[in-house]
């Protein structure tokens, strides 16, 4: 085997080891993506929000809410459309956030009062324990996106995500 045919062989093996590892990085992320969906499930189901694409995300919705601003901003950027981010930017989505988190403090699921399979409606209790009615609306089509949250306390309605 000449020079030349050994330094091909050695990129051949190169490249294929290269491959190999990009293709174990991916399934590990994949892995780990799969895991924290789960560990995430497991804990809406917990903390008892049904278990539909709706439940799923709105227990979401409500943890990145009582975590802080960086769980709400990767909440909303793996949850939103791109158009209703284009309709309504990240920057302004987190300046309400930072208002209602303000107003309202952590959150906890109280009751859920009415599902569907795109819409669910709970009770859920602020830090100084006022107890609010949210709405949440996922598409219909899957992957479900998050349309809208709905939040409305004795007839007075405030909007926010």
């Amino acid at each position: 085997m000449g020079l030349k045919e050994e330094s091909v062989m050695k990129r051949t093996m190169q490249c294929s080891l290269l491959v190999f590892l990009m293709m174990l990085i991916c399934s590990g992320a994949q892995a780990q993506e799969n895991a924290n969906a789960a560990t995430a499930r497991a804990k809406a189901l917990q903390e008892g929000w049904p278990d539909t694409p709706v439940g799923l995300i709105a227990g979401g919705w409500i943890d990145a809410f009582s975590t802080d601003e960086g769980a709400m901003r990767a909440f909303l950027a793996a949850n939103l459309t791109e158009e209703s981010l284009v309709q309504r930017p990240m920057k302004k989505r987190l300046s309400s956030y930072r208002k209602l988190h303000e107003q309202f403090g952590n959150l906890m699921l109280s009751s859920v009062v009415e599902a569907t399979a795109t819409e669910l409606t709970v009770m859920i209790l602020a830090e100084d324990t006022a107890e609010y009615r949210f709405i949440f609306e996922v598409e219909k089509q899957a992957p479900p996106k998050l349309l809208t949250v709905s939040i409305v306390q004795s007839g007075h309605g405030h909007g926010g995500h």
